[in-house]
């Protein structure tokens, strides 16, 4: 799931992002978890984490609902 964080709406929220930011995003949140997205785009784990977390920095923690196993 795809949460609006801190009442920001889309447009706002992706203004300027880089297309490797949204890139990892996306695939984060079609393959449901890092290790999948990181395969999916053919980049390690860690440099998945390091996008998420940035982008965490920017949204929030709580962009993607994260349940104990994958992201939903």
């Amino acid at each position: 799931m795809i949460r609006y964080c801190d009442g920001v709406g889309v447009e706002p929220a992706i203004a300027g992002l880089t297309l490797d930011q949204l890139t990892i995003f996306l695939a984060v949140a079609e393959q449901g978890r890092f290790s999948a997205a990181a395969r999916h785009l053919r980049r390690t784990h860690s440099a998945i984490t390091y996008g998420i977390q940035n982008l965490e920095r920017r949204w929030g923690p709580n962009c993607l609902a994260a349940p104990p196993i994958g992201l939903r």
